[in-house]
């Protein structure tokens, strides 16, 4: 019997890997309960709208096919490490159960998990966060500097034996009342890669773990491949296909783009009140 109790361990499970088969893309999403009566819940998987739906979003409404993994229960209440049950199912702009930010360039938005957790009640461990109690504070009560922790999948790593994500730390890097480039955006300095899309991000104040924001992108240069010419020396190749051009990718800037807490709560609000 596994019992996580702190913050820093319950989070471990909070956090889910979401895979979108069709494009054959992954990020990672966290898990909210909205108390819609005094005994009903709804269980939300929040990520970036660009998980949900692949990176290639403009002038598209296509079926994606995704899925993603939910720890297994002892059948005690605590975590059968190392092993999970696995939901995969259909998702498209429109369909009941995905909200997202009405804002096209937010890219923020949930899907209502409920229906799936009622299927194995009992079987899986579905830690949430309280969005109420997690988002009870201004921006203008972090500063920059402050300490910030995101649990993901960068770059699809991840603990496979224990099938856990990873938890890293980094700071944040601009000022959190303002809006970073004039989008409701906040900028940490962290190690953050593709993968880590979706991350909840928290932040410490005043002793009690805070939602900072859920992260959007990785910060990179506007040229981000080195272009090198490259000649091919065999003579049989004509001279354009003996020239090529090898493309370097260049470090991300170690740097990422968050949408803050305001523009969850926004599609929390949206979403429906029903399984």
């Amino acid at each position: 019997m596994t019992a996580f109790e702190k913050f820093e361990e319950q989070v471990f499970l909070n956090t889910v890997l979401i895979r979108n088969l069709t494009d054959n893309e992954l990020g990672t999403g966290f898990l909210v309960r909205k108390s819609v009566s005094e005994d009903r819940s709804l269980f939300l998987l929040f990520s970036n709208k660009h998980v949900f739906l692949g990176k290639r979003l403009e002038g598209r409404n296509e079926l994606k096919r995704i899925s993603f993994n939910l720890p297994k229960s002892d059948g005690r209440g605590a975590v059968d490490i190392g092993n999970s049950i696995e939901f995969s199912g259909n998702l498209q702009t429109g369909m009941m159960g995905f909200s997202q930010h009405p804002d096209s360039e937010v890219d923020v938005a949930c899907i209502n998990i409920s229906r799936f957790i009622d299927q194995h009640a009992g079987g899986v461990v579905a830690q949430t966060i309280d969005m109420d109690s997690f988002i009870d504070f201004e921006d203008s009560e972090l500063f920059a500097g402050s300490v910030v922790r995101f649990v993901g999948y960068p770059s699809g790593f991840y603990d496979v034996v224990n099938r856990m994500p990873v938890l890293r730390t980094g700071h944040i890097a601009s000022i959190p009342s303002l809006d970073f480039n004039g989008k409701p955006q906040v900028l940490i300095d962290a190690p953050v890669f593709p993968g880590s899309s979706g991350s909840p991000v928290f932040a410490s104040l005043k002793g009690k773990m805070k939602l900072l924001g859920i992260l959007s992108e990785a910060a990179h240069r506007q040229l981000d491949f080195l272009e090198i010419p490259v000649r091919n020396s065999n003579p049989d190749l004509s001279v354009e296909a003996a020239s090529s051009v090898a493309k370097i990718p260049i470090q991300f800037l170690g740097l990422g783009i968050l949408y803050k807490k305001d523009a969850i709560k926004a599609v929390y609000d949206m979403a429906p009140r029903a399984v």
